[in-house]
Order: structure tokens, then sequence, then C-alpha cells
């Protein structure tokens, strides 16, 4: 619980009142700072309630929450089953998979994808560019391994990763 009402929602609607009386934990970072001897009292209480039972509350009080999963449990995940809450992307070596979208919505429509998942170093060169580094110093970067490159640019040294970085010079 990040914010004092969700604090006090939480001791709330999970009968804590001990909790949420304590001066010691009044506000977040006084939470934060009590970690050592607040999360035995947590684990105590969800120790005493299955998941459903603690989703159930926390969705009758209004209390965000999440509950963490498997891998092999997420696409079992009712708010994941929801149209377009999960995107296709594509794989580095082929492919695709679905992942979660971004729980976000503008103007009523989730975010859509805007890029696949980037291979190891395939934009490195841009960013540099973009950060003010010079062609010839991204070349020595790379040449150095300081910088990161695509794997595909390492297998042909002269051919994607030159390419990239004439782009950079000439743009």
């Amino acid at each position: 619980m990040v914010t004092d009402t969700q604090w006090r929602a939480f001791c709330e609607a999970f009968g804590q009142p001990a909790l949420l009386a304590d001066a010691g934990l009044a506000t977040n970072p006084l939470r934060v700072a009590a970690r050592e001897r607040l999360l035995p009292s947590l684990r105590e209480l969800f120790k005493t309630l299955t998941r459903a039972e603690i989703s159930r509350i926390c969705e009758a009080s209004k209390i965000g929450f999440a509950p963490i999963r498997r891998p092999d449990e997420l696409l079992d995940d009712p708010h994941l089953a929801c149209p377009g809450a999960m995107i296709e992307v594509a794989l580095p070596r082929g492919g695709s998979t679905p992942i979660p979208a971004l729980p976000i919505e503008m103007d009523g429509q989730r975010l859509k994808k805007r890029l696949d998942i980037p291979r190891v170093g395939e934009h490195s060169a841009d960013i540099a560019s973009e950060l003010g580094c010079e062609p010839a110093l991204i070349e020595e970067l790379i040449a150095e391994g300081v910088l990161g490159v695509d794997a595909a640019d390492t297998e042909q040294p002269a051919s994607r990763a030159d390419d990239k970085i004439g782009e950079i010079a000439s743009a």
C-alpha cells in the first residue's frame, strides 16, 4: 500500500485496526522503515486466507492488487482474457508469442503495440547517436566492446553495423 488512503482501506478491509492505529505506520515512508516488523504481521494475516479470499476482499474494497502468478498461470488470469489485454509480439529468432499489454487506456482504448521486442544491441548505435556520440566514437565503442550491437551485426561486421554507422553519419 503506497498511499495513506490505500493503507487505511487495506487495514479496514482486512480487519487490522491495530495496524491502522500504529503511529509508526501512519505514512508510507514510516511503513517502509518499519518493513522488518510489518512484514511478519502481514505474512501471518495472509496465511489465514486463501488467494481467492484475498482477491475477493481487495476487489470488494476497491484496493488495487494483482495476484502473483506463475508463468504457467498467467494466461488463466481473467483480466488478461479481456479483449486487447494480450498483444502478439515477434520473437528475435522468428515466431511470435502473446504478452500482456500495458494496462493503460487513452480515450477508452488500450494502447497498441508500437514495436516488437528488440534484439540485444539492436538500437545501441541509434541511441548513442541520439545521445550526441559522433559516428567515429560509436565505431570505437563498438570495436572496444563498450557498446553492444545486435548479434547479427557482429556476425557480419562489414554489413549491418557499418551500414548503421553510415546512416548516422549521413543524418
